[in-house]
C-alpha cells in the first residue's frame, strides 16, 4: 500500500484506503471466522434454525447458509467505504485545526 505525503501531510485519500483496507480485513477476519464457525457446527449437526423454522439435513443448511455466503462480502465492502468515509471525514474536520503529520522513524541502521 503506498501512502501519499504532501506537505509533510498525510492525504485523506491515504486516511480513506488505511482505514478501509483496515477495516476490511478486521471484518473478513471477525465475521468471516464466525460464519465459517456457523457453517461447521450446522454442517456438522445437520440442522439447524433458520427464521424460526427447524432446517434439516446438511444440503438443507446449505442452502440456507447460501444467502449469507453472497451477501458477505457485499456486506464487508459497504460496512469498509462507509467506516472508512467516517474516518476521513473526522480526519478531514481534525486537518482544520491541526496538521496531519507524518514522523518518520528509522528501526533499522542506514546500510551506506
Amino acid at each position: 500500500m503506498n501512502l501519499t505525503i504532501r506537505d509533510g501531510q498525510l492525504t485523506l485519500g491515504s486516511v480513506f484506503k488505511l482505514v478501509a483496507i483496515s477495516w476490511l480485513c478486521f471484518g473478513v477476519v471477525v465475521f468471516g471466522g464466525l460464519f465459517l464457525l456457523l457453517l461447521l457446527i450446522g454442517v456438522a449437526s445437520g440442522s439447524m434454525v433458520v427464521n424460526g423454522d427447524m432446517v434439516q439435513g446438511r444440503g438443507s443448511v446449505l442452502v440456507a447458509m447460501l444467502p449469507l455466503l453472497i451477501l458477505l462480502p457485499i456486506i464487508f465492502a459497504l460496512q469498509a467505504v462507509i467506516f472508512g468515509a467516517f474516518a476521513t471525514a473526522g480526519a478531514a474536520l481534525y486537518r482544520l485545526r491541526k496538521p496531519l503529520s507524518v514522523t518518520v522513524e528509522r528501526t533499522t541502521p542506514s546500510q551506506l
